[in-house]
């Protein structure tokens, strides 16, 4: 048995608990300048070995008159284990991400964003990027959300050093292209939602691209606590080439979301 599935069997009885403990009903709030959400998920099946894999997700937005600042966090741990029984680490990767949009209410508004991340699945120990973009809102309701952005980066990724091998630091600019819906009903007790996120380089897109997707579907059970079941893929055309074992990353993950 992986030290993380020792850590995760006893936090199933907790989901139970605030499961069975949560009240369906939501007070209605003051409209506030800032939300915060954060999420703790476990992955109840991925792929065909026996692996156990957490997730942890944190979201912080502040909206001032013409301004919102944003910025989140995020940190993804899996072991699993070969077919002689001896664990590894099948996935360690970490993320951090900014951004400022002017005039938020606007249909069309522009923005600045700096992201960071790394990935042990992808080869990535370190990639930085920032540049900027502009976004277009098609639908903008309280039930319904759905916008398109478009912004110009600058990139460096550094690779996971491979004994025997030189480290190449790789600097370049992409695009990226991004859309995002939701959808609620039953005033707010369920919501679904999407983002697709296209990165392709400015010298290579059709070799060198990243295609991340994200689906949820939550399900209220208070007025800050929701239960939420999330699918998440991530792509990267190079990914074996830095030593990765696969280009592909995906996983499933049931998960306690709380916003305040």
């Amino acid at each position: 048995m992986t030290v993380l599935r020792r850590i995760a069997r006893p936090a199933v009885p907790v989901f139970v608990t605030v499961l069975l403990a949560a009240a369906p009903a939501a007070a209605q709030e003051a409209e506030k300048p800032w939300n915060f959400e954060a999420s703790v998920g476990i992955s109840v099946f991925y792929g065909a070995s026996d692996q156990t894999a957490i997730g942890l997700d944190s979201k912080y937005d502040y909206t001032a008159e013409s301004l919102e600042f944003e910025v989140g966090g995020s940190f993804d741990y899996a072991e699993a284990q070969d077919p002689g029984g001896l664990s590894y680490v099948s996935l360690r990767g970490w993320g951090l991400s900014t951004s400022l949009d002017y005039a938020p209410e606007s249909r069309l508004s522009p923005f600045a964003l700096l992201n960071g991340e790394g990935s042990l699945a992808r080869g990535i120990d370190r990639r930085l990027s920032g540049g900027l973009g502009a976004k277009v809102r098609f639908i903008d309701e309280d039930a319904a959300k759905l916008d398109f952005s478009l912004a110009a980066l600058a990139e460096r990724t550094e690779p996971r050093h491979v004994a025997g091998e030189p480290d190449v630091v790789n600097t370049q600019g992409r695009w990226s292209a991004r859309l995002r819906g939701n959808r609620s009903w039953d005033d707010r007790r369920y919501a679904t939602g999407f983002v697709t996120s296209w990165k392709p380089a400015l010298s290579d897109p059709s070799e060198d691209y990243t295609l991340d997707v994200e689906a949820t579907f939550d399900i209220r059970l208070n007025g800050h606590v929701s239960l939420q079941f999330r699918l998440l893929n991530k792509f990267d055309s190079l990914a074996e080439s830095r030593g990765a074992r696969d280009n592909n990353d995906g996983r499933f993950y049931v998960t306690l979301l709380t916003k305040l």
